[in-house]
């Protein structure tokens, strides 16, 4: 089922609180079993420290990216850095976007009612190293540490501008799912070969 807008577009049906728990709590025992987040949630992560470490006038204008912001916020608030990690990896911006303002409310105190389920060791630690990526200034030409491999920057754009975004791109083309586990600054190195050839592209931040 969806909503339909005055304008007579579908927009999907808002989770429920317990819906978005039960995502969160399935998220939160994979990312313990697993020790690592997949590229794509790591790339939620980071854009979503980002947003919190930005001004406002960087989401003037889009709705959506402002309650996402608001949302990521209250979490911090709330529920702590380890649940900003969670409810990112987990839910992201589209999902916050189509909940209801009353699901966005009371979600933040619904996640520290469940805390203790939700957080792990494993989860603090992958807080610690990617609400920290962000922060550091990249360089046009640096090598950055990927998982034990290293990959030169496409473009010199300042991470206080942009948003890193993670290509994962295995030499076996069957293989679709990646993971990236950390993201580091490097001093030297060679561009990383091997079975996993993997990138990091600066680019403006987009909604």
């Amino acid at each position: 089922m969806v909503r339909t807008s005055q304008h007579g577009s579908a927009r999907p049906k808002s989770l429920t609180i317990d819906e978005a728990i039960s995502k969160l709590l399935d998220a939160s025992n994979l990312v313990r079993k697993r020790g690592e987040f997949k590229a794509t949630e790591a790339k939620r992560v980071i854009c979503a420290f980002d947003h919190l470490r930005g001004d406002d006038t960087a989401s003037q204008g889009n709705v959506r990216l402002q309650n996402y912001v608001k949302f990521l916020r209250r979490v911090e608030e709330i529920a702590g850095a380890a649940m900003v990690t969670l409810g990112a990896a987990a839910l992201g911006q589209a999902a916050v976007y189509t909940m209801t303002d009353r699901v966005r409310t009371e979600l933040p105190f619904s996640i520290l009612e469940r805390k203790s389920d939700l957080q792990h060791d494993v989860l603090q630690a992958l807080t610690s190293q990617y609400s920290s990526v962000g922060s550091t200034k990249l360089l046009h030409g640096q090598l950055v540490n990927i998982g034990g491999q290293t990959s030169k920057h496409a473009t010199g754009q300042d991470s206080q501008s942009a948003q890193v975004d993670i290509i994962h791109q295995p030499a076996d083309t069957s293989q679709h799912e990646s993971t990236v586990t950390q993201i580091v600054p490097a001093d030297t190195g060679k561009e990383g070969t091997g079975m996993y050839m993997l990138k990091i592209l600066l680019t403006h931040n987009q909604t």
